[in-house]
């Protein structure tokens, strides 16, 4: 009986040691209702909190305070896949954990074929190129060089521009030997607004 408490105990710690908390850098709501509160930038929140989204443009920019990866959360993503929590979302991504999956192939399920974006935008991966390889974005006959930094690739606004509406792109890797491998063919890239004015949404 003590072994079988101990090990529910154990099992109990471990699952709650694993569970990540979440801290709001941006939402463009002003605040956004997670686990029954009104939460707004600075706010932590944990990944098994239920988020409701009151706007179909809502999205906000967290950081994993596990990891310490970015990750851009929005509404059309989680109604589509009928995601109700973060975890919800790290799991049926594939972002879970990146841990011995290093290769273009799981750069290509951790992007997934649409990637939304506020502002500069930063997506983890687990893909680690070595000094003379980078990825890079082909839009409209168009290049753009994404630069890679501790994990993670980063989207800079000059890929968008002032378009509002979403784009395509193909994404390109670039090995050590000039050979140029097609990892995504027709991302979808849907750029979101900074500020989103709602009758539920409370600002701060």
């Amino acid at each position: 009986m003590r072994r079988f408490l101990f090990l529910s105990l154990l099992v109990c710690f471990s699952f709650t040691a694993s569970a990540q908390d979440f801290k709001i850098i941006f939402v463009n709501t002003g605040t956004i209702k997670i686990g029954g509160k009104d939460l707004g930038k600075g706010d932590v929140f944990n990944e098994s909190d239920k988020i409701v989204w009151v706007d179909s443009k809502q999205a906000m920019t967290v950081l994993s305070l596990s990891d310490f990866k970015e990750y851009v959360f929005a509404s059309p993503d989680f109604e589509q896949r009928k995601l109700k929590s973060t975890r919800d979302y790290l799991v049926k991504s594939n972002r879970l954990s990146t841990r011995g999956s290093g290769s273009l192939s799981s750069v290509e399920r951790q992007i997934g074929e649409t990637l939304y974006v506020m502002d500069t935008t930063r997506v983890a991966i687990s893909y680690v190129p070595d000094e003379t390889e980078y990825f890079f974005l082909v839009r409209d006959g168009n290049r753009y060089e994404l630069e890679y930094k501790d994990g993670v690739l980063i989207f800079t606004p000059e890929i968008w521009g002032e378009l509002q509406e979403p784009v395509t792109v193909d994404l390109y890797f670039r090995h050590s030997d000039n050979e140029e491998e097609l990892v995504i063919e027709g991302l979808g890239i849907v750029p979101l607004p900074e500020t989103i004015q709602t009758k539920k949404a409370k600002r701060r």
